[in-house]
Parts: C-alpha cells; structure tokens; sequence
C-alpha cells in the first residue's frame, strides 16, 4: 500500500490550496481566460505531482515533491492516490478553501497521467454559495460508474446503424 503521511497530505494542501489562490490572483490576466478543470499529474518516476490547467500550454501553476511517492506502481498505487486526493479535496471544498477563487462553476479537479490523458476525475466543485437552488442539481458521477460508456454506445450506435 502507498504510504501517506501528515507530511504528504501537508504538501498536497499546499498545493492545492496555492494552484486555487494562484489562478484566483491572476484570474484576469488572459494567460488563464477561462478555466474549466485543474489537472494534478503525480509523475510515478519523481514523486513530483504537477497542478496545470486545461489549457494547451499546461503551465504548470504548482508543483511539490511527494517524497512517499517517488517510484510509485502507477497500476497498483493509483487507487490510493485518486482516494487520498477526492478525500482531501472534499475536506478542503468543506472548509471553504474554494469558496473565495474566481473560477467559473463548476470546474473539476483531474487526475492525469505525464502525457496529460484522463485518469479520473477526482472532485466537481459547484457554486453552494449562490443559494441559487439551480446549482443543487448537479451531480458528480465518479468514474467506475461511468467507465465502458463509451464501448457501450459505439455498440448501440452500430446496432442501430445496420437496423
């Protein structure tokens, strides 16, 4: 099992919080014109987890080295890093870390690989704060509810065509 420590989720907080303060501060700048997902890329080689946007430049907006997950089984660890990171980043919605950032709601968090291709989504955050019951609507469906979807409609789509 992948280890985690204080220390770790320290560093991930961190970053977190630093990559949503970031884009909040510089919001208006047109380098960032309109967010819709923020990709965090754990490199399984260094340990170096990555926070870009969904941008075609992916500047990376925060970055911290994960000492426990340098040279991490990205087939056997990567379940425990979408967990350790959906649960942090609930706990930091929770607390309102995501409150006061400018970005347009909802906006994901998304984990990627180093050629920046989908993992999983890790956590939608929408706008509660509104009081606008509108938003209530929106659900987060995570990905192993979801996953064959698209084999699953390439087949519908083929039966129907040679009905």
């Amino acid at each position: 099992m992948l280890p985690t420590s204080n220390q770790t989720i320290q560093e991930l907080q961190s970053a977190i919080t630093y990559a949503v303060n970031h884009i909040g501060a510089d919001n208006a700048d047109p380098q960032f014109p309109v967010i819709t997902d923020l990709h965090i890329c754990v490199d399984p080689d260094t340990g170096i987890l990555t926070i870009t946007t969904d941008d075609d430049d992916d500047n990376p907006i925060a970055t911290a080295n994960i000492d426990q997950w340098i040279d991490y089984d990205p087939d056997t660890d990567t379940p425990q890093i979408i967990k350790t990171l959906t649960t942090l980043l609930g706990r930091l919605d929770s607390q309102g870390t995501f409150d006061a950032t400018p970005i347009e709601r909802p906006f994901a968090f998304t984990l990627v690989d180093t050629t920046h291709e989908t993992i999983s989504e890790l956590y939608l955050v929408t706008d509660t704060t509104s009081g606008d019951d509108d938003d209530d609507d929106t659900v987060y469906i995570p990905g192993p509810l979801l996953s064959g979807m698209d084999e699953d409609l390439d087949n519908f789509l083929e039966h129907l065509m040679n009905d």
